[in-house]
């Protein structure tokens, strides 16, 4: 029966889209994410209150530890016994005197419902706070399809929040206690909830309260309660108090896999849920044990480097997507093109090899980027990430678990599909690579330069620099032509496409020049914690890291690009049409020598 809960089936088709082509998985990138975990806390007035079905639930909450951790006061709203039972209210309805009490001592309340878990524990309030203040409401909701979700709702101190609590307890009642019950709920909740509906809960009052909004973006009039005594004015003012923002960023439903603070799990077979919430509160739980160990300082999340235009990144994806390492606890330093200039010239001196600035001067901006990375995690050390690569929770638990003064280089292998499958040797990929039927990769296996991670003075970073120095010079040098004599394979005729395509990047600079230096020359022995590199396969990679690829470095022709198309042509089509043509050609010899067969009789 699995099978048939629509939710989780969609959980499941989302998590393959995102594990086969990870690159175009949406990114949430709403302001409220953009907080740095090293920085303090601006708001200390903050209750969490959270809603349990039972005692046995809310014994070990992830979302209680979350609250611990920032210091908030944290109240577990357990139905069984803490409900109240109104004239014909549902006992839920005890959530109302709760946020009503909180709300009278704390500026804001976090309202969780007991099927949501916070995932991203290492983020605190303060974002959401400061953009349900600069949108200047009162409360801060997600909407779905069917409507705005109370599942995780923020609630701010105000008169307008207190008047929307006793008014809906106020109407829920009045609701309830009339004999046009059946009729009322035809007008105002609809004809299905009118049908199923037994008794008064608090999600489907609230929901109903601002389903008209989030439908037709229309304010709620007093003629939707029909004839029951409302405050004037105030209802046709719901819609501008109440701030929707992206279910990725606040509380995700329908796409687990871009979540970023919480989860609520809509679901109705009870065993999956409940292993899915268990999934999520170990995530959590490792989340947190990563957020003391950097706030005490004992094990300290390496530093991450990354280069942009300017200090000013305008595109809020890009934007977004930087916030995502200091909102996982990494601290992360931005350099623009002017200081990566300053670093190049620091190597030159350090080094005493002019040919290293002189090969930087003369590159693309593209391979410029690529040559500041080796030289700036060789003086520095740590972790590369180009602009596009988020981080994410997961993100921070691998670097904190592994012993990093014991390892060299962690890298990952952005191929190894092509070149293992289950342990052996891919030998379809392996020939689909060299008859060019597969991505453009410049080796195989081919090592990922758009992120790694690597310890301060390692030598064959240096080494690496100073070969793409000399190959730059040399390449000038012959006026476009050749690469040097260890790359003598390359002829000027190869070359001249591989400019047309911007593979030259690839080779001189990227990944194909960085897999020969760093990947090439290990050996089994030093891949491990023992050998002091380790190395990822894609889909571990993908586990860790909110991957996307601008793609930079291709050429107007590469981006229109037939490449793979003519080529699965040459190699498979052609070759079947030339067979099907002789078997064809086969098949009427042989009628037409039995026709002449038979007239000779």
């Amino acid at each position: 029966y699995v099978a048939y809960d629509a939710v989780y089936m969609s959980m499941l088709e989302v998590d393959w889209r995102a594990r086969l082509t990870p690159s175009k998985v949406s990114y949430c990138h709403h302001e409220s994410l953009w907080i740095d975990f090293n920085e303090a806390t601006k708001y200390s007035s903050v209750a969490v209150l959270s809603v349990s079905n039972s005692v046995s639930e809310s014994k070990e909450s992830i979302n209680s530890l979350y609250a611990e951790f920032w210091d908030y006061k944290f109240v577990d709203f357990i139905i069984e016994s803490d409900g109240l039972n109104n004239v014909g209210l549902s006992r839920e309805w005890g959530i109302i005197s709760k946020l009503d009490r909180l709300l009278e001592e704390y500026e804001y309340v976090l309202l969780l419902d007991s099927n949501v878990v916070v995932i991203q524990t290492l983020a605190n309030l303060d974002g959401f706070i400061s953009h349900l203040n600069k949108a200047r409401k009162d409360m801060m909701v997600v909407e779905t399809s069917y409507g705005l979700n109370m599942g995780v709702a923020l609630f701010k101190k105000t008169e307008w929040t207190a008047w929307l609590l006793k008014a809906m307890v106020r109407h829920a009642a009045r609701i309830d206690s009339t004999r046009k019950r059946k009729g009322i709920f035809k007008r105002f909740f609809g004809t299905k909830s009118a049908e199923k509906a037994e008794k008064i809960t608090f999600p489907s009052v609230i929901n109903s309260f601002l389903h008209q909004y989030s439908t037709n973006h229309e304010p709620i009039s007093r003629a939707n309660l029909d004839d029951y005594e409302s405050d004037p004015g105030q209802w046709n003012e719901i819609y501008m108090h109440v701030e929707i923002v992206p279910q990725c960023a606040f509380n995700a439903i329908d796409d687990f896999s871009n979540a970023e603070f919480a989860i609520q799990m809509e679901l109705s077979n009870l065993r999956v849920r409940e292993s899915l919430k268990a999934k999520y509160f170990n995530i959590g739980r490792k989340g947190l044990h990563v957020a003391e160990e950097v706030r005490k300082n004992k094990n300290r999340l390496p530093v991450v480097h990354q280069t942009w235009k300017t200090h000013e990144l305008k595109d809020p994806v890009i934007k977004a997507r930087q916030m995502s390492w200091l909102r996982n606890g990494f601290r992360v330093i931005l350099r623009d093109d002017d200081e990566a200039l300053l670093d190049i010239q620091r190597l030159t001196k350090q080094t005493n090899n002019s040919d290293i600035l002189k090969a930087y001067s003369l590159l693309s901006p593209v391979q410029k980027a690529d040559f500041w990375r080796y030289s700036r995690i060789y003086l520095e050390g740590g972790i590369y990430s180009d602009i596009d690569i988020g981080a994410r929770p997961e993100t921070s638990q691998f670097f904190s678990e592994k012993p990093l003064d014991k390892l060299d280089l962690i890298g990952i292998i952005e191929n190894s599909e092509y070149d293992k499958l289950f342990g052996y040797k891919n030998y379809i990929g392996h020939f689909n690579w060299h008859m060019g039927v597969a991505p453009l990769y410049s080796r195989l296996p081919q090592m990922r330069q758009s992120f790694f991670y690597c310890r301060k003075g390692h030598p064959r970073l240096l080494e690496l620099v100073e070969d793409i120095a000399q190959m730059v010079i040399v390449w000038e040098e012959s006026g476009h032509t050749s690469l040097g004599k260890d790359r003598a394979h390359l002829k000027p005729q190869r070359l001249k496409e591989m400019v047309k395509t911007g593979e030259i990047t690839l080779e001189m600079t990227g990944p194909g020049v960085w897999t020969d230096h760093m990947l090439t020359p290990l050996k089994q022995s030093d891949i491990g914690l023992d050998g002091g590199s380790l190395l990822l396969t894609t889909s571990e990679g993908h586990g860790i890291l909110r991957y996307s690829s601008m793609g930079s470095w291709k050429s107007k022709d590469h981006k229109a690009d037939t490449r793979i198309l003519v080529n699965a042509m040459k190699v498979y089509v052609f070759p079947l049409f030339l067979i099907c043509c002789c078997c064809c050609c086969r098949r009427n010899a042989l009628e037409l020598m039995n026709q002449s067969k038979e007239k000779s009789r």
